[in-house]
């Protein structure tokens, strides 16, 4: 299913959506980003320095879009309330972790690629773009984490994302108070992006 068919669940459509938040630029992440020109890109700043986005190895077949318009995270980021940004370089060089507190849910921290699943901070990170920094970075998202006593959503665990129950279930409509929804890529549509959209929010 692709983001649109996602949004579509829930009775929105692109066009609804005000803010893409993009981790980073990997392929499994840029797909379906073309169907927000309108939203506000919100990206690390390093990552919007490269040349083009990362996409695959040194293969990069997509440009920046040109027709949309950049926020740039350089340091931890309180996007708007109940949604904290947290540079986590060393998978790519402006990955991005989240940070997301809900009204009955409590924190929820959306780890990304820097700490894909339980076992990768053992295992040293060896196919990172940096390897010592990717390491670092995910003792520091997990350390926030365990201050926040946060809920923790790894980047690639499809066993625990079977566990967790998606949109329009009532445990995922708690996001609606904040206007945010996560849209995973574990569908093969290489899509994964926190979005934002202000009629979304209630508190439902």
């Amino acid at each position: 299913m692709t983001a649109a068919g996602q949004l579509a669940l829930i009775g929105l459509k692109p066009a609804d959506i005000q803010w893409l938040v993009m981790p980073h630029t990997d392929i499994d992440h840029v797909g379906g980003i073309a169907d927000f020109p309108q939203a506000v890109m919100v990206i690390g700043q390093a990552e919007r320095a490269l040349d083009s986005p990362r996409y695959f190895a040194d293969r990069s077949p997509v440009s920046w879009p040109a027709d949309v318009t950049y926020q740039l995270i350089r340091e931890d980021t309180n996007l708007c309330p109940g949604v904290t940004l947290f540079p986590a370089p060393g998978h790519a060089p402006g990955q991005l972790s989240l940070l997301i507190r809900l009204p009955r849910t409590g924190a929820v921290l959306l780890t990304g690629d820097p700490v894909s699943r339980p076992a990768e901070i053992d295992e040293g990170f060896p196919t990172a773009w940096n390897p010592p920094l990717a390491l670092e970075s995910a003792k520091r998202i997990m350390d926030i984490a365990r201050s926040e006593e946060a809920m923790i959503i790894y980047g690639h665990n499809p066993e625990q994302w079977n566990t967790l129950k998606k949109v329009p279930a009532p445990v995922t409509i708690a996001i609606r108070s904040i206007g945010f929804l996560y849209i995973n890529h574990s569908n093969g549509e290489g899509v994964s992006f926190l979005i934002y959209c202000p009629s979304w929010k209630s508190e439902k």
